[in-house]
């Protein structure tokens, strides 16, 4: 049996096709740096535990100014804690330009839920605080340092 020339036309079409499909897959080079990820999330974990850490100690603070004085404390130890990330993700070296997108993007994609309800605990007690007599004025004294720094990031 022969093949015709529409028949073996055919068939190379379909195996360019296929040889083609291989040439759509990340090469080395493009490819995702899985251990910079992981390490780059680990640092966004980090982060996110400060938000938590944050949240936390605000829930904490009442009326009352020995919870507002106790939160100061804590505050602070959680300001340092904060400088530390914040060196971290500054000391992050990359490749370059696009691996460093690949690598941020999929890192924060990793994390979003857990950031995103972090954040939203965070911004309640904001809430909360404002709403309270001098609640305002413990913020933008006390907790306003640590959250602008969160937001650098």
């Amino acid at each position: 049996m022969t093949l015709g020339r529409w028949t073996c036309g055919a068939w190379l079409g379909l195996m360019l096709a296929v040889l083609g499909c291989k040439a759509t897959k990340p090469t080395p080079a493009e490819a995702i740096d899985e251990v910079a990820v992981k390490e780059y999330q680990a640092v966004l974990e980090k982060q996110i535990g400060i938000v938590e850490e944050l949240a936390a100690i605000l829930k904490t603070v009442d009326e009352g100014a020995a919870s507002r004085e106790n939160a100061k404390v804590h505050l602070l130890e959680l300001s340092a804690k904060n400088d530390k990330v914040l060196a971290e993700f500054g000391s992050f070296s990359f490749k370059d330009f696009r691996a460093r997108n690949k690598i941020e993007s999929e890192a924060a994609t990793r994390v979003v839920d857990r950031f995103d309800k972090a954040r939203t605990r965070l911004y309640g007690e904001i809430a909360r605080i404002n709403k309270m007599e001098g609640g305002q004025e413990f913020f933008q004294k006390d907790v306003r340092q640590i959250v602008e720094g969160l937001k650098r990031q």
